[in-house]
């Protein structure tokens, strides 16, 4: 998604955005971009998401998403409250969308509720997918975010390595582009 943020100086984080466009695979984020553990562990699959409640919108349509193997979600959104994730959460879950996921990552939650009350976006995530197996973590500064937004190359293979819970880390294994 090319957003509003790119007319700003500091709206793009320019290493992410020239790995994902320069063919460039072998690349992570980590703490340095936002990322932190709710739920230790490590996934491998495809990397695929978006914005949330468009991805819950669109079940039951021609346009659904479908998680075809093994997949690392990505979601984020703007103005959500902690009730509406947990609701979009469970919805995905009951619609058997997660079935096939290994690793869900949260974007930057500072669009959706104040820092004060971040413990309890944490607690409803982790209450709607508390019978998600896979790792689970949050804060990566990409989607609707208010600093640097970092890009993310969809539909490539990704591990999302969250066992060093102070060194939270996605790692890329593809280019994005090629050619």
């Amino acid at each position: 998604m090319a957003a509003a943020d790119f007319s700003r100086d500091d709206g793009v984080d320019m290493v992410s955005w020239r790995h994902s466009l320069e063919g460039d695979g072998q690349w992570s984020v980590g703490v340095a971009e936002g990322l932190r553990v709710l739920r230790p562990g490590v996934a491998h699959g495809r990397l695929s998401g978006g914005c949330l409640s468009i991805f819950v919108e669109a079940l039951g349509t021609p346009y659904a998403p479908r998680i075809d193997s093994d997949s690392i979600l990505f979601f984020e959104d703007v103005g959500t409250k902690p009730y509406q994730w947990d609701r979009m959460l469970l919805h995905l879950r009951y619609s058997g969308l997660l079935d096939k996921v290994t690793g869900i990552v949260f974007g930057d939650m500072g669009q959706c509720t104040a820092e004060d009350e971040s413990e309890y976006l944490d607690r409803a995530l982790l209450h709607s997918l508390r019978d998600f197996d896979g790792p689970i973590a949050v804060g990566l500064r990409s989607g609707h975010v208010g600093g640097s937004n970092v890009t993310l190359p969809l539909g490539i293979s990704a591990t999302l390595d969250l066992g060093d819970v102070g060194n939270p880390r996605m790692h890329f294994l593809e280019a994005a582009v090629t050619g």
